[in-house]
């Protein structure tokens, strides 16, 4: 019977150890890590959307499966975005570029929550522009704009303007100060409505609470630009991605998600 050395079966074990944990670690991270895919599984994107546009595939498309698809127009450019590929719109052209957005019927929904992100260039030709907008201007609008002060119409100060339902007539927007950065960052904007408040967020961080009536009729909607009547004014310079629509309040965990999503890429 043939002898072997505890020596040589220790080496032998300690061998078969090296050879295995790095690959049993790095199976452990796969089935942990949240990339992703595993993000899009979590329940957070399906659940009570109305509408949702991520432009990985270069279109409009809804990919909520209510149908709500986009028209993009002009022929924008489609990058590497904060989820996948993003829209990287001009204003600047002889033809600016924007996507339409289908008709919907705000005061049909009792609540709902708007988030999306933006890497805004600052201004061009334009001092204003729309980032998410439905309705008119000076009768009623609902979405977020980079304006100046609302009441000045000559002011060089910009702000950040959340909306469900304002006009020029005396319903404000809640407004938070845009600062033009040298290097343009994506940001996370948030627009909650329930009971006739509108909440909003930046970058998961409260801006204002304000009481603000519903725009009441369905009108098809803007990204890149602000309808003043039936005339589109005031372009966007940037890139916009991930943009949901929910027929609900998101809680702060599923903002939570949302907002960290960028981390994966």
């Amino acid at each position: 019977m043939k002898k072997y050395c505890p020596a040589s079966v220790l080496l032998v074990f300690l061998f078969f150890l090296s050879c295995k944990s790095p690959l049993g670690i790095e199976e452990n991270v796969k089935k942990t890590d949240k990339t992703p895919e595993n993000f899009e599984e979590s329940g957070v994107v399906r659940d009570n959307l109305v509408a949702y546009w991520d432009f990985n595939d270069k279109t409009g498309t809804d990919r909520s499966g209510n149908g709500n698809t986009a028209n993009v127009k002009n022929n924008p450019d489609f990058i590497k975005g904060i989820h996948g590929l993003c829209v990287e719109l001009d204003a600047d052209g002889i033809n600016p570029q924007f996507i339409e957005l289908p008709e919907i019927s705000f005061d049909s929904l009792r609540e709902f929550t708007l988030t999306m992100w933006v890497k805004d260039y600052g201004p061009g030709t334009n001092d204003n522009a729309g980032y998410f907008f439905y309705g008119d201007f000076y009768s009623g609008w609902m979405g977020i704009i980079r304006h100046n002060d609302y009441w000045i119409t000559q002011s060089n100060i910009q702000y950040i303007n959340f909306a469900v339902g304002a006009d020029t007539a005396g319903i404000v927007p809640l407004q938070s100060l845009y600062e033009q950065l040298d290097q343009p960052e994506w940001k996370f904007y948030v627009i909650k409505y329930s009971n006739d408040y509108t909440y909003a967020e930046i970058n998961n961080s409260n801006v204002d609470i304000g009481r603000n009536p519903r725009i009441q009729t369905p009108v098809k909607g803007i990204i890149g630009g602000i309808k003043y009547g039936n005339d589109l004014y005031h372009g966007f310079n940037g890139c916009i991605d991930d943009v949901r629509l929910y027929n609900r309040i998101l809680e702060k965990t599923e903002l939570d998600s949302l907002y960290n999503v960028y981390k994966y890429e």
